[in-house]
């Protein structure tokens, strides 16, 4: 891959995975202009995008690691019960990925299935936004909560749905204001963010391939740069706006996708 090539992947990906966007959604449109990019820079994007979600989160983090500390040394500390949540959370897309691979891996194949995925999650987005009232904050935030938003979550197993804009559906339909539904859904991505890393690692070692190479070096750190200012971006609007820009951007981008699976163009 070209330098140029490296740098539109891993805005790409950096930033439309962070944002109820999905970053999947884009590669069937990306591959006719781009190369696949191989593990070494795959792992790397991974890398700066949890690089990306842990400094934005790190004050939450912080607080979590605290709260846990002070709990095993016999002092209650509330902040710990973010780190149940987010684990329960992810109980249920890890729970799908293994039902899916075993039973319905080629069933969820198919540029169409993409391209209405990405506009009928788009809808769905548009609809949670508008009829879920905004009184609640992420400290109201209750295991069924987490429950029910892991269970959103793992409707991203269909290509195109997108992780974060299930997560922000969820969250919305559930009362939570627009910036602590992101909040929350940046929380749950930190698993999903490590086991990508982890297969990563696992599909570059038996490989030449290493993250110190140029290509490597310069897709994490374009990919940690787009994925911050991304997040910093979507919060900033979140506390003023709704979640309209990010659904038209679905809607014409899925138009793009059937365009393409049904060979209009």
């Amino acid at each position: 891959m070209s330098f140029l090539h490296v740098a539109v992947v891993a805005i790409v990906h950096g930033l439309f995975e962070v944002v109820p966007v999905g970053a999947e959604a884009h590669f069937p449109l990306l591959s006719l202009i781009v190369p696949q990019a191989g593990p070494a820079i795959a792992l790397a994007i991974e890398l700066g995008l949890l690089a990306a979600v842990a400094s934005y989160l790190s004050a939450d983090i912080a607080g979590m690691m605290a709260g846990l500390w002070r709990n095993l040394r016999g002092r209650r500390d509330p902040r710990s019960m973010l780190l149940l949540q987010i684990a329960l959370g992810s109980v249920p897309m890890a729970v799908a990925a293994v039902l899916v691979d075993r039973f319905a891996g080629s069933a969820l194949d198919g540029l169409a299935l993409m391209a209405w995925a990405t506009i009928g999650f788009a809808v769905l987005l548009l609809l949670g936004d508008a009829t879920g009232m905004t009184v609640r904050r992420i400290e109201h935030l209750e295991l069924s909560d987490s429950l029910v938003i892991g269970i959103a979550q793992a409707a991203a197993l269909i290509p195109g749905a997108g992780r974060a804009a299930l997560a922000m559906t969820a969250a919305r339909v559930l009362g939570f204001e627009r910036p602590d539904a992101a909040r929350f859904s940046l929380l749950l991505a930190i698993p999903a963010l490590v086991y990508a890393c982890a297969a990563g690692t696992w599909e570059l070692y038996p490989t030449d391939a290493t993250l110190l190479d140029t290509g490597p070096l310069l897709a994490g750190g374009i990919a940690f740069a787009a994925a911050l200012l991304g997040i910093a971006g979507m919060m900033a609007w979140l506390r003023r706006h709704s979640f309209a820009p990010f659904v038209l951007y679905r809607l014409l981008l899925g138009a793009g996708l059937l365009g393409l699976a049904y060979g209009w163009y």
